[in-house]
């Protein structure tokens, strides 16, 4: 995993600042839990190395950060997880994010969304094309991956194999 510089940081914050402008309460919100997802984002492709002393700073910038995303909007999207730039949230309720999923550029996450695992294959997680809208209750669980320009609402999972 590649080092993101503080140029890159800023760079992915401002794309997503940009898709989320507004003044309203969930647009708040939204912009205060991408900045701490992007911060943990920038902690972990920075400081978690094997054998690092620093490692210790991404365990506990993930501990505060998941209590922070829970306070402020009840979801959980991890800063390992890979997203990205222009990520959209304009209700940022209920967001639960695999740290094996993959989001692209420019996706538009709606409230109460499952992007995880199947259980059985930690391995398999979901990859989210870019340009794709995920509407309200969507949940996406397995090795799925979603095409690019797609909007989907509904039920996406890996049919269990006999």
């Amino acid at each position: 995993m590649d080092r993101m510089s503080i140029k890159e940081f800023f760079t992915l914050l401002r794309w997503d600042w940009r898709m989320n402008r507004g003044l309203t309460l969930d647009r708040i919100r939204s912009m205060l839990l991408l900045l701490d997802i992007r911060y943990e984002q920038f902690i972990h492709r920075n400081f978690c190395r094997p054998r690092n002393p620093l490692s210790l700073l991404w365990y506990l910038t993930r501990f505060l950060g998941s209590i922070f995303q829970w306070v402020i909007a009840g979801s959980l999207i991890p800063g390992d997880t890979k997203i990205g730039r222009g990520l959209r949230l304009p209700h940022p309720q209920n967001i639960l994010v695999s740290r094996f999923a993959q989001i692209g550029e420019f996706c538009t996450l709606y409230q109460n969304i499952s992007i995880g695992l199947n259980g059985f294959k930690p391995t398999e997680a979901p990859v989210i094309g870019d340009r794709v809208m995920l509407g309200t209750g969507c949940i996406v669980v397995g090795d799925i991956t979603i095409g690019s320009d797609v909007i989907k609402a509904g039920l996406l999972y890996q049919p269990a194999l006999a």
